[in-house]
This record gives C-alpha cells, sequence and structure tokens, in this order.
C-alpha cells in the first residue's frame, strides 16, 4: 500500500512561487468583489454574454446549432424551443442558470470549509 506524507510533501508543493499565486488570487477576488458592487450593470451584461456563449460552445460540441439570433432568443427564453436540437439548447440554458444563481461561499484564504450562514441564496 502507497503512503503519502503529507507534512514532506506540502514542502515542495506550498513553494514561494506558488504562495504567491494564491495570494494574487486571493487579491483579484477581492477587487472583483468591489467592481460587481460598483457596477453590477457590467458584471449581469457579462454574465449574459458568457451564457449565450458557453451554451452556443457546449451544444456544438454535440453537434447542435441554431442561428446566432435564434439561440440569442433561446436562451434569453423570449422563444420555445421548436425541436429537440432546441429543447437540447434550452436544457443547457437552465443548467448555466442555476450555476449562475448558485454562489459559492466566502472563506477565509486558508479555510476551505464554510457553515451554513455562510451561503448566499
Amino acid at each position: 500500500m502507497r503512503s503519502f506524507d503529507y507534512i514532506e510533501s506540502g514542502k515542495t508543493l506550498l513553494t514561494p512561487h506558488t504562495t504567491s499565486l494564491l495570494a494574487a488570487i486571493h487579491e483579484a477576488k477581492g477587487r472583483q468583489s468591489i467592481q460587481t458592487t460598483i457596477r453590477p450593470d457590467i458584471l449581469g451584461t457579462l454574465v449574459a454574454v458568457a451564457r449565450i456563449q458557453s451554451t452556443d460552445a457546449s451544444n456544438r460540441i454535440e453537434g447542435i446549432s441554431t442561428s446566432d439570433s435564434r439561440l440569442n432568443d433561446l436562451v434569453s427564453e423570449k422563444v420555445t424551443p421548436r425541436n429537440r436540437n432546441e429543447e437540447e439548447i434550452a436544457g443547457y440554458r437552465l443548467f448555466t442558470k442555476a450555476t449562475t444563481i448558485f454562489r459559492l461561499p466566502r472563506t477565509s484564504f486558508f479555510n476551505c470549509t464554510a457553515t451554513s450562514s455562510d451561503t448566499h441564496h
């Protein structure tokens, strides 16, 4: 049976370079949080564009495609699906909508656990 020494492995994995990258990510998350508070309209636009592009790319991988205007209408829930392919697109739309509604809890930099009071609904 193989064993894993977390202490020794940590010495080689948590290098100063890795630590500085983690700190940069943490700092960027803070800037992002401030920007979303200051300009929520921009974030909303970015989320909408990302949702459309993600839906398009994922469905093209599956061999499903439609016109850009029809895709925009389907993702924006302006129209109902006409066929099986459009039902697949609508299904993916529901998935992307659900994942953008779910928000990860804020945790401290080194703490990876959160309590139920930390979550946003």
